[in-house]
């Protein structure tokens, strides 16, 4: 062989030698790289799917969370209208300032209460005018800033009593439902005397103080029933721990009470309902609502010794025997109106 010829041959095997060793290194190179890429692929998509899955998750648990959320602020329900604790809270809180010792559900189940009259009634077609409301509003709470202060609380207790003379004027009075208060001021007086007793001139001038105060009471309790800042039970309760208004006579018949589906003239019929001044008011009367402060006897004289007038009292007539017979019929409005008390 000619030496250049192999010269030529060693030549282009040790260009073959440096391409294998190209390729060869090419080929690790590439490999390592598409390793690398692959890896890095599969955590990029690993961590696409996890976020993906913690995002839903996270959608899924906060739509829940927020659908408990709001179902656990809902007071009640009437005809599918929810009404929110917000809400509630807002039209109470001038109730709640005027008696915060009261429980706070108490106002509130008045609201729901107001409410599902107004829905029960407008159904049947019995409505209320803004301006019969906006006259009792006035009656009820006479000062202007007290009227802004209770705002829709207003409106709805002046709504109620509109209301419930307009039902009471197609009712009839046989039987009543409602509650007498009765304000005695007999702490000085000889009631258990068997002889006509004998008053000094400071037990007459004691009698009177009782009497100014029962009647001062009276007639402040009765603006408070009015404006929804002490419920019924609750007064009844108020006036039997109070020495002054709740005495001898009291405890010896005559005495505040609730009646309900009560035939007046029926025998054995107790307490102050037995004062025909009582009994004439309820029977008598041509709608629900408050009477006036009346003193049980119109003489105030003495007979056989003893005083003739032993207390104030005042009568909430709430219905009448016939009152809502038209809207029964259809059966109880929390039925008919998908309504429900949750709470606040």
């Amino acid at each position: 062989m000619n030496p250049s010829d192999n010269s030529k041959h060693q030549s282009v095997e040790g260009l073959n030698d440096q391409k294998k060793v190209v390729g060869t290194s090419r080929r690790r190179f590439l490999g390592r790289f598409s390793k690398k890429w692959l890896f890095a692929v599969g955590v990029v998509s690993l961590i696409i799917v996890v976020g993906i899955g913690y995002f839903v998750w996270w959608n899924f648990f906060q739509q829940n969370d927020s659908s408990d959320a709001v179902n656990s602020d809902v007071v009640f329900v009437i005809a599918e209208r929810e009404y929110s604790k917000s809400e509630i809270e807002n039209i109470i809180s001038y109730p709640r300032q005027q008696s915060p010792d009261t429980d706070i559900n108490v106002f509130a189940r008045k609201v729901y209460d107001i409410y599902l009259k107004k829905a029960d009634v407008e159904s049947s077609g019995i409505t209320v005018g803004n301006d019969e409301i906006e006259a009792a509003k006035i009656e009820l709470f006479p000062d202007e800033l007290n009227r802004e202060l209770a705002g829709t609380w207003a409106w709805l207790v002046a709504y109620e009593q509109v209301l419930d003379a307009k039902i009471a004027n197609q009712s009839s009075t046989g039987n009543a439902e409602g509650y007498v208060f009765v304000f005695g001021f007999t702490s000085h007086m000889k009631l258990d005397s068997e002889t006509p007793p004998q008053y000094t001139d400071e037990d007459t001038a004691l009698i009177e103080a009782d009497k100014a105060y029962a009647k001062e009471r009276a007639e402040s309790y009765r603006s408070e029933l009015q404006q929804g800042s002490v419920m019924p039970d609750q007064l009844i309760s108020l006036i039997q721990a109070d020495s002054r208004l709740y005495s001898f006579y009291q405890e010896n018949g005559v005495n505040s009470v609730k009646f309900e589906g009560l035939t007046l003239d029926k025998p054995g019929t107790t307490g102050a309902l037995r004062d025909e001044r009582v009994l004439d008011y309820i029977t008598t009367a041509q709608q629900s609502g408050f009477s006036d402060v009346v003193i049980n006897q119109d003489d105030e004289g003495l007979l056989d010794g003893y005083p003739t007038s032993l207390y104030y009292f005042f009568v909430t007539l709430d219905k009448t025997e016939s009152e809502y017979k038209n809207l029964n019929e259809t059966g109880p409005a929390e039925d008919r109106f998908n309504a429900r008390y949750e709470g606040l």
